[in-house]
């Protein structure tokens, strides 16, 4: 009888250097330090526009098949806070710089992420709009302290139509707005610094209709729902989840109670307790804008031109979506396929390594996500970088041109996982070890152990296992284990 109706507001901190309207650093500091009159609000003081923090959002814009803004301006947006020491946020209103559109979303199971069962939906968003971030918030005891250097960081806000209708499918839209802004370098996503919060709004349609595969414009003037709820600052899909699954059943709960529908004046804002895992209620929410937004007088409006558009979209990567199209078509496993396009560290490998040689795709994509995911991870920004890259694609390279074998391979990524980092000095030792006379090893190993030698012809197979154990002792590890025992079996024979 119930279908959730989702909807979700989704707060990126864009990477910058410098604050949105001054130019004190983003970078982590001891507290009240990364500060200054703009961001302080002093009276007189006078912000400027960081011009990095609008070409972020016109490309997450871009990335979420936003309509941009050819003008754009800003807005008072004003409430009186203790984190807000102006006694107002500047944000955007009447002009955002990103309009109406849609994002394609793979929706999956949240419980079994990598499950062929899956689909595809497009959910549709309202605007995306930018403005500054509070300060933060401290409490201990009865005592709550405020720490200016978070003030006037540069935000994005992504407000997302209610269009989800189930939990699954709001996970889904807010780890593929993650996955954008890493793929696109726009936000480090970090949530447990804050990088990326939710606030959601829930209600139920209590009507026996099928709304699932319709657009909010197509339901909105004829069904009935329940009384919307706004979940504030959810900081991880942990969270979201288990905000929602609650909020869900309370109002199947409420409602069967009093049978209450939405209608104006009935928005409530709830908090997430996370240590009893419940939602309580902060405040009712008015209707109408509670905020009284006044035009900025001191930030110009902004144009932006069809050229400066268009170099923007020419210097942004490949979309995700695309390579997920092409990689599909090299038969990848869905899994590869997921890190691939999630992780963007991970296809910039794969792309250097692979040239554009589809014979080791594959074996790439398989060994970048499974063997060494754990490791690539910690490679993001590593100044040595390329040469771990240059250094594995030569052992791909040797490995495609049959000069190591998949054995000799395995070797390679076996001792590297055992703490030698330098893929070259690998494969230069495997070929060392091709050098090793492995008959005279053998040989020598017959004469000490000619009891075992008996065994074998006797017919003891698993007596074969003692002398490769000899070699692979002596030549430490280098050798060819399936090489070493067919040489074996013709040395005997």
């Amino acid at each position: 009888m119930f279908t959730p109706i989702i909807g979700l507001e989704i707060h990126l901190q864009l990477k910058t250097k410098s604050k949105v309207f001054c130019s004190c650093p983003t970078s982590e500091a001891d507290p009240n330090t990364n500060i200054c009159p703009i961001c302080l609000g002093y009276p007189g003081a006078m912000p400027n526009l960081n011009k990095e923090a609008v070409l972020q959002a016109i490309r997450m814009g871009l990335a979420l098949n936003l309509t941009i803004a050819r003008k754009t301006s800003w807005d008072r947006k004003n409430y009186m806070y203790p984190d807000l020491f102006k006694g107002y946020q500047i944000s955007q209103l009447y002009e955002p710089i990103c309009g109406e559109g849609s994002v394609e979303v793979i929706v999956r199971d949240r419980n079994n992420y990598h499950s062929k069962n899956f689909y595809t939906k497009s959910i549709g968003i309202f605007r995306a709009h930018l403005e500054e971030d509070t300060a933060k918030s401290i409490h201990q005891d009865d005592k709550t302290l405020l720490d200016g250097n978070k003030a006037g960081l540069p935000l994005l806000e992504i407000v997302s139509k209610p269009e989800m209708y189930s939990v699954d499918e709001a996970v889904s839209f807010a780890k593929t707005i993650r996955n954008l802004a890493r793929w696109f370098n726009v936000s480090e996503c970090n949530l447990e610094m804050g990088h990326m919060r939710f606030d959601a709004n829930v209600s139920l349609c209590i009507d026996d209709v099928d709304i699932q595969n319709k657009t909010y414009e197509q339901w909105k003037n004829t069904i009935r729902f329940t009384p919307i709820v706004e979940i504030k600052n959810l900081n991880s899909f942990g969270n979201l989840q288990s905000a929602l699954e609650y909020e869900i059943n309370r109002q199947i709960d409420e409602y069967n109670r009093t049978k209450k529908i939405y209608s104006v004046g009935s928005k409530e804002t709830r908090g997430w307790n996370e240590q009893l895992q419940i939602t309580y209620s902060q405040r009712q929410k008015e209707e109408v804008n509670e905020y009284r937004y006044i035009p900025e007088p001191d930030i110009p409006e902004l144009h932006i031109s069809d050229d400066d558009l268009e170099s923007i979209r020419n210097e942004m990567p490949k979309h995700p979506n695309t390579v997920r199209q092409e990689l599909s078509l090299q038969n990848i496993p869905l899994q590869a396929i997921d890190v691939l396009t999630e992780e963007r560290i991970f296809y910039d490998i794969f792309v250097k390594i692979t040239q554009g040689d589809g014979s080791i795709s594959q074996k790439v994509a398989n060994t970048l996500t499974n063997d060494l995911a754990s490791e690539v991870r910690s490679l993001h920004g590593s100044q040595t970088l390329d040469e771990w890259i240059e250094g594995l694609r030569k052992v791909f390279e040797a490995l495609n041109n049959n000069t190591i074998s998949s054995t000799e391979f395995k070797t390679i990524l076996r001792n590297h996982k055992s703490g030698e980092n330098d893929w070259l000095t690998l494969l230069d030792e495997i070929g060392k070890a091709e050098s090793i006379d492995v008959k005279e090893i053998l040989r020598d190993a017959f004469q000490k152990h000619a009891h075992v030698v008996e065994q074998i012809k006797a017919g003891k197979e698993s007596a074969k296992m003692f002398f490769v154990g000899i070699v692979m002792r002596e030549t430490k590890g280098k050798a060819d284990p399936n090489q070493v025992k067919k040489l074996l079996e013709e040395m005997l024979s």
